[in-house]
Parts: C-alpha cells; sequence; structure tokens
C-alpha cells in the first residue's frame, strides 16, 4: 500500500498528461481537415470557372466563324474588328488569326507582338497539322494540346474550318494563353493561399506558387475539348498559418503544468500532514489553475471546425458547444438540453435511422458515424455527420456519451449534384440514341431498298458504301451506350443456358470471311462437349468474343488468327483465348489499352481506323461479370487475350430446333392459309413509313398503314390482321399503350392473341425485357434490317398458326 502511495503522483500526472495530449491530436486532427476540405472547395471551384472560361471562349470564336460562314465571307476590317474586341475582353484569348485556304496565317488581331506569325504555314508542324487537317476533314473545331506558342508562352490552339458556299474558306484559329487562363480561373482570394499545377499527359504544363506542404492537395479532371487537364491544389505557407494555430501546443503545455501541479500537490500531501496548510493552498492555487485551463480548453473548442456534445445519460443532459451552436445558426454560447430536443431538430425522414444508430452504439458498442440534417435556428435543414463514443460502468453500462458534429451540406449537395449529371448523361444518349436511329432507318432502309433494284454496277458499289457507313455509324452508337450504361453502373445481364460451341461459330461465321479476304488462317478450337449448358448472359458473352476476334482481323495482315474456348482449370468457368500474329503492342501500349478511346497510338487509328472503344466495353463487361480479361503482346509478332469469367455448367441438354424455326419458309410471298398475309403496320414518322412498306412490299403482303397507336387500335377492331407492327414512340398513343388496349380487346372478345412485333431503336436488354414483359411477341431494331423483319415475320405467323391451330374453338381477331 506505501509503494502504491509512492508513485500515485506519478500516475495521476501521467493520465493527466495522457488527456491532454489526446485533446491536442484531436484539435490538430481537426485542423488538418479543414486545410483539406478548403483545399476540395477552391479545387472544385477552380476547375469550373476554368471549363466555364474556355467553353465561353470557344463559344465566342464558333459564333465568330458562324458570321463569316453565314456572309459568305468576311471583311478585313469588320474581321479586326470583331477580333480586337473578343482579344480586349478575354485575356486569356492571346490572339486571334485567319489561315487563307492555302493553310497560311494571313491575318492576325494582335498585329502587336505577333509580326513573326503573319505568312507562316500552318502545317509546319506533324501535330499542327494533324489537329489542323482533323478539323477541316470532319468540318467541325478541334483543339490541340498544350504547346509552346511562336509569340513566347505556353498555350493550345482551337482550328474552326470556314466552310461556305465557295467551298473550304480557310480557318479561324484562336490562340490561347495557358498562364493567363489559368490566372483568370483562379479566383483572386485563393491567389495567395493556395498553390495551383496543371499537368496534361502526365507533363506539368503551368504553376502558380511554391507549395509548403505536398501533405495536402487536391485533385480534379478538366474535360477541354482535345485534351484533359488535371488540376493539382496544394497549401501555400498563408493557408497553413491561417489554420494551424498555437492552441494544439497551448493544450499540451497546459497538461504539462498541470501534470507537474497534480504530481508535486499529491507529493506534498503524502509526505506530510504538518503540511496541510501549505498543501491547502496550493490545491487552491491548482484549482484557479485548472479553471483558467479549462477557459483555455473551451477557447480551443471554439476555434475548432466542428462542434463537440456531451450527453450525461443518467440525467439526460445534453451539452453542445458553441461552435455547434453556431452551425445550428444559434448565438456563439453553450447550452444544455436533452435528448428529446435533439430529436426534435433531426428531419423527420432521418430522425428513425439516426436515433437507432445511436441505440444500437449503446446496446453493442458498434460505431456510432451516422448522416442526418438538422433544422437550423431559420427553419432550413442542412447536413451533418455524427460521430459518438460512450463510457462505460465495469458491468458495460452506458453512463455517458460524446463526440462531434460536422457540417457537410457542400459535400453532400456535390454529390447530389454528380449523381443528377450521370442521369442526365444517360437519359440524353437514350434520347440520342432514338432521334439518330429513327433518320438512319430512313438513309439505310432506301439504300437497301435501292440495291435490290436492278442498277449499274457503279450504282450499287456506291449504294454498298453507303450501307457499310451507315452500319459503321450504328456500330459507334451502341458502343457509346453500352460504354455509357457500364460507367453508370447499369449493366443487366440476362442469365439463361447457352452453348459454348454455338457462340464461338457464331464469331467464326461473321469474321472468317472478312479473314479469308485477308490471306488469313482463321482456326476456331473449342474444348467442350456441344452437349455442356452454360448458365449466363450469351449476347454479352458474345459481344466480348466479337470485339476481341475483329480486333485481331483488323491487326492482322499476314499469318493466322486463333480462337480457343473451353473450361478454366482453375475457376470451372469460361477461358477464352483470341490470339493474332498482328502488329502487337509495346509494354507501354499495352498499359493503356483498355481506356476509353485509346488505340496503341495515333497512328493505328489512321491505318486501321476505330474509335478505341471496344476494349473499354470488353473489360467492362468482363468486371461486371466478376471475371478477369488480360493481354500479352510482342511488337511485330501478335497479341493474345484471355478472358476468364465465372460461368457455370448448368444441368439439361441443348435445346432442339423450335418448331417456328423448322417450319420456316424462305421464299416469298408472305402467305396464311393460302393468301397473302395482312399486316398492320403504325409508324408516326413519313421517311420510315416509306422504308417500311418499301420492305414489306418486297413480301407480296396486304399492309394498311396508320400514324398513330389510336388509330392502330380503331383498325385492328375492325379488320382480320395476321400481324401488327407498332413503333414505340408516337404521338396521340405510344406503341405500348396501343398493345395494352388490343390485348384487352382480344380477352374480351376470346380471340387468339396475333402476333405483334415492337419496332424501336431502344434496344439495350431492360428495355427488350420491358417489351416482352409488357405483350409484345418480338421487336426488330431501327434501322431495319430486311432480312432480319422478314425471318421474323415468317417465324411469328408460323407460331400464330400452331397457337390457332391447337385451339380450333376460339375464333380470330376481325
Amino acid at each position: 500500500m506505501d509503494r502504491l502511495r509512492s508513485i500515485l503522483p506519478l500516475l495521476a500526472g501521467l493520465a493527466c498528461l495522457s488527456a491532454f495530449t489526446a485533446l491536442a491530436l484531436q484539435i490538430r486532427s481537426q485542423e488538418r481537415h479543414a486545410v483539406r476540405v478548403r483545399l476540395e472547395e477552391m479545387a472544385t471551384n477552380t476547375a469550373f470557372n476554368l471549363t466555364d472560361r474556355v467553353n465561353t471562349d470557344l463559344a465566342a470564336l464558333e459564333r465568330m466563324a458562324g458570321r463569316w460562314i453565314a456572309a459568305g465571307r468576311t471583311e478585313e476590317t469588320a474581321w479586326r474588328s470583331d477580333a480586337r474586341a473578343y482579344v480586349a475582353d478575354q485575356p486569356e484569348l492571346q490572339a486571334i488569326q485567319w489561315a487563307n485556304p492555302e493553310y497560311r496565317l494571313a491575318w492576325v488581331e494582335p498585329e502587336a507582338g505577333n509580326e513573326r506569325v503573319l505568312g507562316l504555314d500552318i502545317l509546319f508542324e506533324e501535330y499542327r497539322a494533324q489537329a489542323v487537317m482533323e478539323a477541316v476533314n470532319n468540318r467541325r473545331m478541334n483543339t490541340s494540346a498544350a504547346i509552346d506558342l511562336l509569340q513566347g508562352g505556353s498555350g493550345f490552339l482551337t482550328y474552326f474550318p470556314l466552310y461556305t458556299e465557295n467551298g473550304f474558306d480557310g480557318l479561324i484559329v484562336g490562340v490561347f494563353n495557358i498562364p493567363a487562363l489559368v490566372d483568370t480561373s483562379l479566383p483572386p482570394d485563393y491567389r495567395s493561399i493556395a498553390v495551383l499545377e496543371v499537368h496534361e499527359g502526365g507533363r506539368l504544363i503551368h504553376a502558380h506558387g511554391e507549395a509548403a506542404s505536398a501533405q495536402f492537395s487536391s485533385e480534379r479532371t478538366v474535360a477541354l475539348p482535345g485534351s484533359v487537364w488535371r488540376i493539382t491544389l496544394l497549401p501555400s505557407r498563408s493557408l497553413l498559418a491561417a489554420e494551424f494555430s498555437g492552441f494544439p501546443g497551448l493544450v499540451f503545455g497546459l497538461g504539462v503544468v498541470l501534470a507537474l501541479a497534480i504530481g508535486v500537490v499529491l507529493q506534498f500531501l503524502r509526505s506530510s500532514r504538518e503540511h496541510a496548510f501549505l498543501l491547502s493552498l496550493e490545491h487552491s492555487a491548482a484549482v484557479d489553475e485548472l479553471q483558467r485551463n479549462r477557459e483555455r480548453m473551451a477557447l480551443a473548442v471554439r476555434g475548432s471546425s466542428d462542434g463537440f456534445w456531451d450527453w450525461d445519460i443518467a440525467r439526460d443532459e445534453l451539452y453542445h458547444s458553441p461552435r455547434l451552436c453556431q452551425m445550428l445558426g444559434g448565438p456563439e454560447e453553450s447550452v444544455v438540453t436533452d435528448s428529446s430536443s435533439f430529436a426534435e431538430r433531426l428531419h423527420p425522414d432521418d430522425r428513425v435511422a439516426a436515433m437507432e444508430s445511436m441505440r444500437a452504439h449503446l446496446r453493442t458498442g458498434s460505431e456510432y458515424n451516422a448522416q442526418a440534417r438538422f433544422r437550423c435556428e431559420d427553419g432550413n435543414y442542412r447536413w451533418f455527420r455524427i460521430r459518438g463514443l460512450a463510457q462505460r460502468r465495469d458491468d458495460g453500462t452506458p453512463v455517458r456519451m460524446a463526440g462531434s458534429i460536422t457540417d457537410i451540406t457542400d459535400l453532400v449537395e456535390t454529390s447530389v449534384r454528380a449523381d443528377a449529371a450521370n442521369r442526365a448523361k444517360s437519359e440524353f444518349l437514350a434520347n440520342m440514341s432514338h432521334e439518330i436511329r429513327t433518320p438512319m432507318n430512313g438513309i439505310l432502309g432506301m439504300a437497301r431498298v435501292l440495291g435490290s433494284q436492278d442498277l449499274p454496277d457503279d450504282t450499287h458499289r456506291k449504294l454498298e458504301v453507303i450501307i457499310q457507313s451507315g452500319d459503321a455509324l450504328m456500330h459507334l452508337l451502341d458502343d457509346i451506350l453500352d460504354l455509357s450504361k457500364i460507367e453508370a453502373g447499369r449493366v443487366e445481364l440476362e442469365e439463361a443456358p447457352f452453348c459454348l460451341s454455338a457462340l464461338t461459330q457464331r464469331a467464326q461465321t461473321l469474321y472468317e470471311p472478312a479473314a479469308e479476304r485477308k490471306g488469313l488462317n482463321f482456326r476456331v478450337s473449342v474444348r467442350e462437349s456441344d452437349r455442356v449448358l452454360r448458365f449466363g448472359d450469351a449476347l454479352r458473352i458474345s459481344q466480348i468474343t466479337n470485339n476481341l476476334v475483329s480486333n485481331a482481323v483488323k491487326f492482322t495482315e499476314t499469318g493466322e488468327i486463333e480462337m480457343i474456348a473451353g473450361p478454366d482449370a482453375d475457376t470451372g468457368g469460361i477461358r477464352l483465348v483470341v490470339r493474332d500474329t498482328g502488329v502487337g503492342m509495346t509494354p507501354e501500349q499495352r498499359r493503356s489499352i483498355f481506356e476509353k478511346f485509346v488505340q496503341a497510338d495515333s497512328s493505328t487509328t489512321r491505318r486501321f481506323g476505330g474509335t478505341g472503344l471496344g476494349l473499354a466495353i470488353c473489360k467492362g463487361l468482363v468486371q461486371h461479370m466478376g471475371g478477369t480479361i488480360e493481354v500479352d503482346s510482342t511488337p511485330g509478332q501478335g497479341t493474345q487475350f484471355t478472358v476468364v469469367l465465372p460461368i457455370p455448367v448448368t444441368e439439361g441438354q441443348a435445346a432442339a430446333t423450335s418448331p417456328a424455326e423448322a417450319t420456316l419458309q424462305p421464299d416469298r410471298p408472305l402467305v396464311l392459309d393460302g393468301r397473302k398475309a395482312r399486316v398492320l403496320a403504325a409508324e408516326d414518322n413519313q421517311i420510315n413509313r416509306f422504308v417500311l412498306q418499301a420492305y414489306l412490299a418486297q413480301l407480296d403482303v396486304e399492309v394498311d398503314m396508320v400514324e398513330d397507336g389510336r388509330a392502330a387500335v380503331e383498325a385492328f377492331k375492325q379488320t382480320d390482321y395476321d400481324i401488327v407492327l407498332l413503333d414505340i414512340q408516337m404521338p396521340v398513343m405510344n406503341g405500348e399503350d396501343a398493345l395494352t388496349e388490343i390485348r384487352r380487346f382480344e380477352r374480351e372478345n376470346k380471340l387468339v392473341s396475333k402476333p405483334v412485333m415492337a419496332l424501336t431503336a431502344n434496344v439495350m436488354p431492360d428495355q427488350v425485357n420491358r417489351y416482352t414483359a409488357l405483350g409484345f411477341d418480338a421487336h426488330t431494331e431501327k434501322p431495319i434490317d430486311p432480312a432480319a423483319l422478314e425471318a421474323t415475320m415468317r417465324r411469328l405467323i408460323t407460331g400464330y398458326q400452331l397457337r390457332r391451330d391447337a385451339q380450333p374453338s376460339r375464333k380470330s381477331a376481325g
């Protein structure tokens, strides 16, 4: 016992010092958090300002080019006046130039400081020439990467091609100064507290200021036309000086003083009772010092960016720090309330979850880290993150709980805006899919109809070019939609039995002719019985296989291509290998080959074409299925892609050919019961109606065309049609509602349901599943493939005939 008393002053001092050290570290942690939050805010604002500034300047130059094109030409005096005004208004726009049709700079504004560029051939450097010719060939604006300007400094160039009724009339060239652009995008109050670095493709192209510490940073990606910048904000000395106070050191010093004081007091108490009076005086002094320390601690807490709370569970007294009261819109002074007042401030939609999380922490000790909205004094709600920890007795009963609260409203709103932007992008791509497919239906449809007629060979070759180009555009559109689905995490996988050999046979059928035309040996090896069924999404697996085989054919000039499919020994799933003897890739090229819009190098695009989306889609689909994709390649020797997918084997046997497929009649015309088939087609677009009429005329059927879903329903009730074709998007009544009305009419009149086919540009798996669930018997994709349309119609007519004959007691519609 005497020994315990002798070390009691030491233990008490260490406990006091530990408590103050923990508090000092907590305060320092909050200050570090404040620096990070400030950098995140500045990075977001700077990235937005930079993007907005560039878009505004490009729009101004585009209007300038538009006036030139609309007028057929702009006189030099008017052009210079216009350019001078733009340069004066936008400091980052260093100059505006006009290059004549011979690609030489004829006009420049301002001339002062730019004399040396007059008469310059803008194709004098390869990378500039590439950007210029891409703009001219595509007839749209193009932007170079960051370059060293002839006038001095760094910048980038934008090219606006001018095409008038007389043909190509040169280019409007905008010269952007990167330091000026960054300087105007960085708010003035950020310049003294933040250091800005701008990188492009891993290269530093601009830096502003000198960083005080690399420990804190915030990055944003800025997508500019023709390039992607990565901006990094780091703290300056002034920012660290403003956010890092002396409070942690002060608290730690106070802890040391208080620990020594307590140790000394206890030492005197232990050493002699005769010194009781002196110890009493010293105790009073220590109490006074403790009070001063509390006041200083309260000051330190008020200086923190977070609020603190302390709940005495037994008394139900809830203490709010001054900073917390200020965050809620009240006066900067501490208050004491109770748990019911805390719950009343919570948003009704968040109250149950937040309180249940707190109760769970008190019951089980689980982490208490909740997000909820609190009602402020002005009646508005703001988002807060609440953290806390309970203090318990030896028996586990909670007696006290304390924690912090942080305002995260800005972070939540940023996340909401990002989600809204993703939804808007998906909706935009879906709408663009439909809008592009509708005119493409007219283009490809008329080209195919003309191609079936007796025309000169030269005309047939031109029509074939139109059809191939249109099909390439539709393939690109499908790739972009697939990539958008993958990035948004909205890819839906179908689960159905399929045969691996049938999947590889389709790929061989598609690409073997192209390989033979190039003199390549195309070999396919399936190391699995065709009676073994796998359970998964055969369509998506075919998409992966087709992309890999298509790339192999494209990038192989001589030699062979081999595709091997079979079980994977390690996982029991599927292993697909596509090997070629093509151009191959370097290690640097392999590291970026799965990126979006990336090919091995720029010469690959010029030589072989393509957008660089296929392998990005492959990787996204493989990862979504839980598999892996690897590439092994040697320049000049070839490439091998290996895909492993966890697709299990399912019990059962391969399905036999369906009755409908067995009875398909490839001969024309399309007949039913010895007469021409009667077809009802609903399509609101005039061009699509004309194309569809031409396709159906080749089948020698009786066709009634209507322009909306309501007219289709009325016609169906009046006439006994054999098959109905409904466009999905129509005025008055869309195709889905029209189908609902037709099926209701058939049920009410006890009719054998007639086959109804959806005509649509919306062909993603989730959309097709929706059409099937609504009651459509099949669908055909726009632009319409006449062979696919005929095959589907014959299958539906045959299926209807079998269904009708199996129920002779029921009559048909009409």
